[in-house]
């Protein structure tokens, strides 16, 4: 409860639309017991150091390796505690499925750069950091996953082959995209049309 409720607060501290426009305001006293929990659990984090230390100490790891894993989880849960997702880090399940059985393998809509090496899938989610965007220089998380949600609009397929000529690249390929739910990798391509993406459910049959 401490944990969730630790999370609860941590993940307000950076507010979305969707909190202001959805979501009941808290009253000061709900902020107050908030609050006053996050401090127990604060304090109860506090104690429970020194021992934590001690274990990881005693643990049969090379010092190095575990110095660099550590760094890696405590990023990732800073990322899940502030709900800020940055590619490649923390992708918190949002463009995911949750399934007891999923199918061996499934298509979905995509688009692609045709290449004479051969094509390349288009990562809204690679665009949308800096470090890592190939095309895009200016382009945030928030804005790529905009891009992503309305690909097939006219003015979005404007946009990347505005940005993807600047690079010397033809236009981006309505495709679907094949691929095997165990691992992710890509099985295949095959052409599709914008419309077609508003008929027929992903995953289903044409």
């Amino acid at each position: 409860m401490l944990g969730a409720n630790a999370l609860d607060v941590t993940t307000s501290l950076i507010p979305y639309w969707i909190d202001t426009e959805y979501q009941p305001q808290r009253s000061q006293l709900e902020w107050a017991v908030q609050l006053a929990m996050l401090g127990v659990a604060v304090l109860g984090l506090a104690r429970a150091t020194p021992a934590l230390l001690r274990f990881l100490a005693a643990l049969p790891i090379p010092r190095a390796p575990l110095l660099v894993c550590g760094a890696f989880v405590a990023v990732e849960l800073a990322h899940i505690a502030l709900r800020y997702e940055r590619y490649p880090f923390s992708p918190v399940a949002m463009f995911s499925e949750a399934r007891l059985e999923a199918p061996d393998e499934k298509e979905l809509p995509a688009l692609i750069i045709p290449r004479p090496e051969g094509a390349e899938l288009f990562s809204f989610q690679r665009e949308g950091d800096p470090s890592f965007a190939r095309y895009f220089a200016g382009l945030d998380y928030k804005g790529s996953a905009a891009l992503r949600m309305y690909r097939d609009a006219p003015r979005v397929h404007a946009i990347l082959a505005a940005e993807l000529a600047s690079h010397g690249l033809p236009a981006p390929a309505h495709v679907y995209v094949r691929y095997r739910t165990s691992d992710g990798k890509v099985l295949g391509f095959s052409p599709r049309t914008p419309a077609e993406s508003e008929q027929r459910q992903y995953g289903g049959a044409p």
